[in-house]
């Protein structure tokens, strides 16, 4: 993306790159194709709440406004990036009930299905977040991504930011 504009720290209309707007004319063609989304997962141990990973990753959204934004195409043929206000929705699932045996099989049918899910970024914002418990102490976040936003290399960074 083009070096963002800001104003008072106010983000406005960010032009992609060129590998953006690429991404962004093919996932128009094909929009609830799985080749768009990026999911990134974290099984995390300890007391987990859904606050403390809103709270988490509204900090995040604050020093990443790209994970914010709509896009739209633009009169040249290209597209651009609005930011948005709020945050994504965070889904908790109870999976307690769940024999321990069963679990990985459960994790991989939420997976696929959350895969199928349309996401569609000229709404915002361009994730998703689902928080699964496990056990009282055992929690696998679901970070799902338009890849306009992210891609496989960003997992590091997230990590980072979410420590």
């Amino acid at each position: 993306m083009s070096q963002d504009k800001t104003v008072r720290g106010q983000v406005r209309l960010a032009q992609l790159s060129l590998a953006q707007e690429r991404i962004w004319h093919h996932s128009q063609r094909d929009p609830d194709s799985p080749l768009w989304r990026v999911v990134i997962a974290f099984r995390l141990t300890g007391p987990v709440t859904g606050e403390r990973i809103e709270s988490a990753f509204g900090r995040i959204l604050d020093r990443h406004p790209l994970l914010r934004c709509r896009f739209q195409d633009t009169a040249d043929g290209g597209a651009t990036c609005i930011p948005t206000a709020g945050s994504p929705s965070l889904v908790v699932e109870d999976l307690t009930s769940v024999d321990q045996e069963d679990i990985e099989s459960e994790l991989q049918w939420y997976l696929s299905d959350l895969l199928q899910e349309p996401m569609d970024p000229s709404r915002g914002p361009a994730m998703a977040l689902h928080l699964l418990e496990i056990d009282d102490d055992l929690h696998v976040l679901l970070c799902v991504f338009h890849r306009l936003v992210c891609d496989e290399s960003c997992t590091g960074v997230l990590l980072i930011c979410t420590c």
